[in-house]
């Protein structure tokens, strides 16, 4: 049994050497969840799995609802390939509201387009 749950947490059942360390970090819960969940997104969406993308956006943000982040990629995905303007709408202003005010991250912000 420890050894099933080691090699599970150690994503050794995942194939794509890539996928597997982001795989691990979710399973380890070393990084963010949903910076974790954006990369596969990321993933997905460069190897045409748009299906997969639009789940593991999704996810990353219920995952951490306050992530701007998260709502901006998400906005971009639905904005650019699934065409969904409206919902577009809504994510870009739900990483607006939850967007830093000052710092370096705020400055991630305004290089990745938003606005104030």
């Amino acid at each position: 049994m420890r050894s099933r749950l080691t090699d599970w947490f150690e994503a050794k059942d995942i194939k794509d050497p890539e996928e597997r360390l982001v795989i691990r970090e979710v399973r380890q819960g070393k990084e963010s969840s949903e910076s974790s969940l954006l990369d596969l997104a990321i993933s997905a969406e460069t190897r045409g799995d748009m299906v997969s993308a639009d789940s593991l956006y999704h996810q990353a943000l219920l995952r951490n609802p306050k992530s701007w982040k998260a709502a901006w990629k998400y906005a971009e995905f639905m904005r650019h390939i699934q065409n969904k303007t409206a919902d577009a709408i809504r994510l870009y202003e739900q990483a607006a509201a939850n967007a830093p005010l000052r710092g370096t991250e705020r400055a991630r912000y305004l290089e990745s387009g938003g606005c104030y």
